[in-house]
């Protein structure tokens, strides 16, 4: 068994420097990353020359990660471009179509003796009559385009975006959602009495995913107007508006009702297709009237307010 030095530790004093390899270094993006591709959804994108189409394409700027394949166990590499490449597309065949294929591609000598350097390129390989190339060892695919006889420029309509993105490791396991308690007002407000609302929510940055339940009760009071059931963190108001579903379940009668909800800053509104085919404020007679074991959820995903 081998035990490996731990990453980014330091000597103290008169000790010696701890080295450390690339694939060592490299080891710790195979860890965070579990597949190849780039970071940001618009970067390496391939489209058409922004100062006016001609037969090159524009690469724009943007990180990716790319599996070394040059050897077994090469590891993963953090490429970044930080501006625009313009790439030459070869001009049209005499006949027919070409498509030819844009790369993103790592070139490490250590690992591949071809290469006389230590790098990585976005570049052009051309379909010179037996069809598009494949991708090679350690590249990533960016984009095909397609070049028929006679064209006169390349346009978007010529390029098919062939990038995959890259997919970061998340624990599958990970920590049970938090629990809260919404609300449910009205205009004369609903009172649980003996029912229950409960709630649960998972927020990432601004994304917050919930569900929230209302089961009435015996000494439930339904209140007048149309129910509204709070979410766990404020949510960003303006347009466009964000929704929620909804579910109203009438236990004794085996029957749902499907609808929707505008959500607010602290709460949604809630509303079901009525039989005028407008939708209708859910309350204490809507869909159904309410009783005992009567089940109301609210559910979706948000953009918190900050």
């Amino acid at each position: 068994m081998t035990l490996k030095t731990p990453l980014y530790m330091q000597p103290t004093g008169s000790d010696p420097t701890i080295q450390y390899s690339a694939l060592d270094m490299r080891a710790l993006l195979d860890g965070l990353f579990t597949a190849e591709g780039v970071i940001s959804g618009s970067g390496l994108r391939v489209s058409q020359r922004s100062a006016g189409a001609n037969f090159s394409v524009d690469v724009s700027a943007g990180p990716a990660v790319i599996i070394g394949d040059d050897v077994t166990n090469q590891g993963k590499y953090y490429v970044q471009s930080t501006s625009v490449a313009n790439l030459t597309i070869p001009t049209p065949p005499v006949s027919g179509t070409r498509t030819h294929r844009v790369v993103a591609q790592v070139k490490d000598k250590l690992h591949n003796g071809v290469y006389t350097t230590y790098e990585w390129t976005i570049e052009v390989l051309a379909d010179t009559g037996g069809g598009t190339p494949a991708t090679p060892a350690s590249a990533l695919s960016l984009a095909t385009v397609s070049v028929a006889a006679g064209q006169a420029s390349v346009l978007d309509g010529n390029v098919t975006d062939t990038r995959a993105t890259a997919e970061v490791y998340v624990n599958v396991s990970g920590p049970a959602w938090t629990s809260y308690t919404p609300t449910w007002t009205a205009t004369t407000n609903p009172v649980i009495g003996n029912g229950t609302r409960a709630g649960r929510y998972w927020r990432t940055g601004r994304t917050v995913h919930f569900v929230a339940e209302v089961v009435m009760g015996s000494t439930t009071t339904y209140g007048s107007g149309t129910w509204a059931v709070g979410v766990p963190v404020p949510c960003r108001t303006g347009s466009p508006t964000q929704v929620a579903n909804i579910r109203c379940s009438d236990i004794s009668a085996s029957q749902a009702y499907q609808g929707n909800g505008e959500i607010g800053a602290s709460s949604v509104t809630l509303a079901i297709q009525g039989s005028n085919a407008d939708l209708d404020g859910v309350g204490a007679t809507i869909p159904f009237t309410w009783v005992t074991g009567d089940i109301l959820r609210v559910y979706g995903t948000y953009e918190a307010a900050s």
